[in-house]
């Protein structure tokens, strides 16, 4: 792996025009051409679909597209996956309160709020939160301590479980230093095979689990 050049991005503004314009103008210095024989690599953000949306074939970033099945699944009511989303909502409402009310200093780990544009973020909530379970109803008050009796410890760790598989793929494929279009495929069809119903899964996982089955091309 090489890189063939970087420079700075000196165009008016980040317009998809503009964009496709900045990479030909760079592209052409080393005597290149992009054409329909040419694939880009890049991230999947509308106005970079949108710059390479015509005499190139695009790729998108991969490790962008799992997370985006997770996210829509704990989010988008269209999913039908209101189990998980109760769990979410009570976890994201118990963290929030821990954060705003400066109780993180009684707990050993620092528990991590969602936040849409990073990575694993459900994940990351969730399992922040099942490391410090059995520390959080001393700091809790009245209405949080009732959300948190709402939570099956065993139900959200089954969640939480699954869903370090896909924590653990987007790392690997957001690697910096080695290649990793080449893991796509496996590492796809290893988490649909993660995704099978197992005797043992909760109704919430067995929704979740249906969804991811049947979107992992929508994205």
């Amino acid at each position: 792996m090489f890189i063939l050049a970087c420079e700075l991005y000196d165009l008016p503004n980040q317009k998809a025009h503009n964009i496709r314009d900045f990479v030909n103008i760079v592209v052409e210095e080393f005597g290149l051409k992009i054409n329909e024989d040419i694939f880009i690599v890049s991230e999947n953000e509308p106005k970079m679909v949108a710059a390479f949306s015509d005499g190139v074939i695009r790729i998108g970033c991969n490790a962008h597209y799992i997370n985006k099945v997770i996210q829509h699944a704990f989010e988008f009511e269209e999913s039908c996956c209101s189990g998980v989303q109760t769990f979410f909502s009570l976890v994201q409402d118990i963290i929030t309160y821990v954060r705003q009310t400066h109780k993180q200093s009684s707990l050993s780990t620092c528990v991590q709020n969602y936040c849409k544009i990073r990575f694993s973020s459900v994940y990351i909530m969730l399992n922040t939160f099942v490391m410090v379970y059995n520390k959080l109803l001393s700091i809790l008050n009245t209405t949080q301590s009732q959300n948190y009796l709402k939570i099956n410890y065993v139900e959200l760790e089954q969640l939480t479980r699954y869903l370090k598989y896909f924590h653990d793929v987007i790392d690997k494929l957001s690697c910096e230093r080695t290649p990793t279009i080449h893991l796509v495929i496996s590492y796809k069809q290893f988490l649909l095979n993660k995704s099978n119903d197992d005797d043992d899964d909760c109704l919430h996982l067995v929704q979740l689990k249906r969804y991811i089955s049947k979107h992992p091309n929508d994205y």
